[in-house]
Order: C-alpha cells, then structure tokens, then sequence
C-alpha cells in the first residue's frame, strides 16, 4: 500500500470533501438538521471515499500505474540513457535472453536473426527526433526495424508509421524487461523530487483524460443547481473543463504500453 500513499491520499481527500458536501447540501435540503446532515453526509462520504480508495488500489495495481513503479520507470531511463553503447547493447542482449529471444549485436544494434529484425536502442534523455528514425534506418539493412527509446512526439511517430518503422517507449521497454525478470538494480540513479513531479504532471495531462474532465466538469457543474455551495461547484466544474480542453487539443496522444513482440 505504501507505494499507493501519496497519490491517492489526494484523490481521497477530494473525494471526501466533495462527497461530504453533496449529501451534506442534499439532507439539508430535505429538511434534516444540522448535526444530523453533518454526522450522515460524513457516514456517506466515508463510504464513497472506501469504494474510491478500492476501485483506485486495483486500478494501479492493475495498469502498473503506482508511484512506486513510476519512480522504477524513470531511474530504468536514466540508467539506459547513460550506460556506454556497448553495455547499453549487451544488457538487452542478455535481458532478452531471459525471455527465450537471442538477439546478436550486429551494426550499432541489435538483430534477430532468424525473424530479420533490427532492434536500434536510442536513450537520449529526451524524446527522439526524425534524424534519429533516418539514422536507425539506414542501418536496418533488409530488416524490419524496431527503436526501443524513452518517447517520442505525434510527429515523431507518424513520421515512424510511414516508414514501417514501429517505436516502442520506455513503458513498453519497463513492462517487458519486467517480464523477463531483467530489471537492473537502481543504486545511482535516484529521481529527484522535481523531475517525479515533472513525470507526475506529464502522465496527467493527455488525450485520452479529455473526456473524463469534461463529464466532471459537465457533473459538478450541474452539482451546483442542488447545493448551498453553489460557487465551489461551478469553480472546480470550470477548472475540470479547462483541463478537459487542454487535454484535449494540447496534450500529446498516449498510446497503450505492451510488451515489446518480436515474433
């Protein structure tokens, strides 16, 4: 549970005061006194908040989503962004060993032989640009190529997309050395504070949040016709619409993280 601590220790605060709230302004309006309305919108807030806690605990558990492998994630990154060439082409030679594929070093890169695939890791620290697709790409020879890298833009991988090129981040690289029981061991490199707020507010704002924004917003919004906190409702219905649009026509597409398939 420990990894789980922080954030959703902020969505059940938030859960509990707006569930608090709501049924609060319901049985105030039915009638019921104050200490009653008080004592049993904390009851019902309490058990909205205990459904909340469960649906999240499995969610994150489930999508690997928890601080905890975020932090795992970003150190797998950073430990891959500054390992020498040759080690950086030897650790996946010997990780993928695990999962029964025998990968040769051949070009800079890495090729299956017997399904002609060329793997081209690129850790830069950074998302990859086009240059770095060409580069890989005139070393693939006759083979299919394959980047494993840290991410990439909407540019970036429709650039990829029209050249049979197939790009896998580093959520797809982090589950599938996972699988193979790979994982190297963290000692040196530690996410600071800054950069894991930094990857925390990245994986909040992207495409696929914009509807659940905007039916939050829309809710709250419609919450406010029912309730004596009227301004609170329409202020937090109006930020979930504007992160509702930033997410939709600013925030990059995040496509679903798998486990890397050579075969």
């Amino acid at each position: 549970m420990n990894k789980f601590k922080i954030p959703i220790t902020a969505d059940l605060f938030f859960t509990f005061i707006a569930s608090f709230c709501l049924f609060y302004a319901i049985f105030i309006k039915n009638g019921w006194g104050f200490i009653a309305s008080t004592l049993f919108a904390i009851l019902c807030a309490l058990i909205v908040s205990t459904i909340v806690l469960t649906l999240l605990v499995k969610f994150f558990e489930k999508k690997g989503l928890g601080v905890y492998e975020q932090k795992l994630k970003a150190n797998l990154t950073n430990y891959l962004t500054f390992l020498p060439r040759s080690k950086l082409l030897n650790y996946f030679v010997n990780s993928f060993k695990n999962g029964g594929l025998y990968l040769e070093i051949f070009n800079d890169g890495l090729l299956l032989k017997n399904e002609k695939i060329f793997i081209y890791p690129i850790f830069l620290g950074d998302e990859i640009s086009k240059q770095n697709i060409v580069k890989a790409y005139n070393k693939k020879g006759e083979n299919k190529l394959i980047i494993l890298t840290e991410s990439y833009s909407n540019n970036v991988l429709s650039f990829a997309d029209s050249v049979n090129v197939t790009l896998y981040d580093i959520n797809s690289v982090y589950l599938t050395l996972k699988e193979y029981n790979a994982l190297p061991e963290f000692n040196e490199f530690i996410l600071n504070k800054r950069k894991r707020l930094i990857e925390t507010l990245k994986g909040l704002f992207n495409k696929k949040y914009a509807k659940i924004f905007f039916i939050s917003g829309i809710v709250t919004l419609l919450s406010s016709t029912i309730t004596f906190f009227k301004t609170y409702y329409i202020v937090v219905g109006g930020i979930l619409l504007t992160l509702s649009a930033v997410c939709k026509f600013f925030a990059p597409i995040t496509t679903e993280s798998k486990i890397i398939k050579l075969k």
